[in-house]
């Protein structure tokens, strides 16, 4: 197993996506796209947002990046191979090769190994690419030749080029020479040639045969390609009949050959047996898995070839990349492990970890299946930044409710009737502020935190986790008002204090919020009267209705507000048959009594 050296991590962020791509590592970031290091840690390029698809070309030991409007070829360790790159072509069938243009129309060869082949130079247009030739013709229209494995130029020029199976025919004033793509050799010279018909070329063991028939002084012969199938480019060329013979007949079943009075047959399987049998092997299977073998580390943990890294502020998951069989191992950044996290994965954007997390712990959603699942249900476990449980419990449920977190685990969830049932509450700094048993369910307020047990009773705790209510009140019979509770009574209501535990009589038959957003005013009825009064919570003001001030007074038949966008709002208070308007602030503004 090969590991590298301190890559001061990447320069990851919190926020931020790394994946070891096992020859290099891609960070992404939301805010300005991806960056690449080599696995040592050196920075090799960034890739903003709109050119993910086109800006990155990774190859075999080398890697293309789009820098401004042109490209730079470097190795995975961070050498510069070539610059300024305009235009990049990997010649067809032939991956092993790439062309490289500048923008001034110099031409360069190079492998995907980034070894240069081809000089940057003005060698004319690249008018054709084969295996191991490139065909170049200069501005008076002679061709050159070039091999790819020698790195040089053949001595010889062409006036014509004509491509066929497994090389070219060039012609000069020679007649036509055969260019063996395999070799770069010019393997014989004819006066002409002919193609054979397609249908007429046959299928043998293990390939296909393709037909030449050559033409020299006054006699012909033949030439076969035979292409394996296991190689979709390769031909081997072979003449399988001199160029001795007046005349040649192809049939179904093979080939006659006429010379002077002698008639000779040939069968194609024959051929194959005899030219190409030896030739015929199957396909090398050359995959090796070095880089699968490489790690590299991150914030003291080992992430391994095709994994990801999601960063948060104090710890990091890493996520295998067969997802459904290995959820996302958490580590804090000195490597410390923490637990194991699913994944949220909706089948549209990208899977995230299952994780909430906290100034003092990460709660880590896991499936015992193995498999997916959504944000609020799986089986939650929660612990410290050091690795130590938080709560020896697993929770199989949570929820937000403002500035905390409620973390619920019932055996029997899906009955309501169920008691066994264990509730955690944790502000957003990770503080723990509450554990209770056998609870139905808990809602904290911006003040106070309201339990409800299994009899539906309503409990009061403050912000501390301290019953503040002696009793319990029957969920019916309350009425929540800002940082108090109404239990409904045969002569009013007693008001609890959720801060204190006071408990108050007030004289109020009926209590309803005004419906004016942000507002904390509210409509009192008392003894077939009704007024405006506004909740200000300081109860050591005397007032008949505690912790209350007086808008608009309890006199009136009926009360309507009334919303004018352009200024007020206003309350129409009716008394007989007398109308008044109130501000808001209780100032009586207009009245038809007389």
């Amino acid at each position: 197993m090969r590991k590298y050296k301190d890559s001061e991590n990447f320069g990851l962020k919190s926020g931020e996506i790394l994946t070891h791509k096992g020859k290099y590592v891609e960070v992404f970031s939301r805010k300005s796209g991806k960056r690449l290091y080599s696995l040592n840690g050196k920075f090799l390029g960034s890739i903003g947002h709109k050119e993910f698809k086109e800006a990155c070309i990774p190859l075999d030991e080398c890697i293309f990046i789009k820098d401004m409007s042109s490209w730079k070829l470097l190795s995975y360790e961070g050498e510069k191979i070539c610059e300024s790159i305009s235009k990049i072509d990997f010649l067809r069938n032939f991956p092993e090769y790439m062309v490289l243009y500048k923008f001034r129309g110099q031409i360069a060869i190079y492998s995907v190994a980034g070894e240069c082949i081809l000089e940057f130079g003005n060698y004319g247009e690249l008018i054709s690419a084969r295996k191991n030739i490139c065909l170049f013709k200069d501005i008076t229209g002679k061709i050159k030749v070039f091999d790819l494995k020698e790195k040089k130029f053949l001595q010889d020029s062409f006036e014509e080029c004509i491509s066929t199976l497994g090389g070219y025919y060039l012609k000069n004033s020679g007649g036509y020479n055969f260019l063996n793509e395999e070799t770069a050799k010019i393997e014989f010279q004819v006066d002409a040639f002919y193609f054979v018909d397609f249908y007429k070329n046959r299928n043998v063991i293990g390939g296909s045969f393709g037909f030449d028939e050559l033409y020299k002084n006054g006699h012909c012969g033949i030439v076969a390609k035979y292409h394996p199938w296991y190689n979709k480019s390769k031909y081997i060329v072979k003449i399988i009949l001199p160029i001795e013979y007046k005349k040649i007949e192809f049939n179904e079943n093979g080939i006659k050959a006429y010379k002077e009075d002698e008639i000779t047959t040939y069968s194609y399987s024959a051929i194959y047996n005899k030219y190409f049998a030896q030739e015929y092997s199957e396909k090398e299977d050359k995959t090796t898995q070095e880089d699968k073998n490489i790690e590299i580390k991150v914030f003291g943990s080992t992430v391994k070839f095709g994994e990801t890294v999601y960063m948060f502020d104090k710890f990091l998951a890493i996520e295998d990349p067969n997802r459904n069989l290995t959820p996302c191992k958490c580590f804090s950044l000195n490597g410390t492990y923490l637990g194991n996290a699913g994944l949220i994965d909706d089948g549209e954007n990208p899977a995230f970890p299952n994780i909430v997390a906290t100034e003092s712990w990460i709660a880590m959603g896991i499936n015992s299946s193995g498999g997916c699942f959504g944000e609020n249900w799986g089986n939650w476990i929660i612990h410290s930044y050091d690795g130590k449980a938080v709560v020896r419990k697993t929770f199989n449920n949570y929820e937000i409710y403002g500035n905390y977190y409620v973390f619920s685990y019932n055996l029997n969830y899906k009955v309501d009737s169920s008691r066994d049932n264990y509730i955690a509450v944790f502000n957003m700094k990770g503080e723990m502020i509450l554990t209770l048993n056998n609870i139905n369910r808990v809602e904290p307020k911006e003040s106070y935190i309201k339990v409800v047990d299994f009899d539906d009773r309503v409990w009061i705790y403050n912000l501390k986790g301290k019953l503040v209510t002696k009793e319990g009140f029957d969920q019916k019979q309350i009425t929540e008002i800002e940082d108090t509770i109404w239990v409904k009574q045969p002569n009013g209501y007693i008001m609890y204090n959720c801060l204190t535990g006071q408990k108050y009589q007030q004289n109020v038959d009926e209590i309803y919020k005004v419906d004016i957003y942000d507002s904390k005013l509210y409509k009192i009825h008392y003894q077939d009267h009704c007024g405006i009064y506004m909740y200000t919570g300081d109860f050591s003001v005397k007032s008949n209705i505690v912790g209350f001030k007086e808008i608009v007074p309890i006199k009136y038949n009926e009360i309507e507000t009334k919303a004018d966008y352009s200024k007020f709002k206003l309350f129409r208070a009716l008394k007989g048959d007398c109308e008044e308007i109130y501000d808001l602030n209780g100032n009586l503004i207009a009245t038809t009594e007389s």
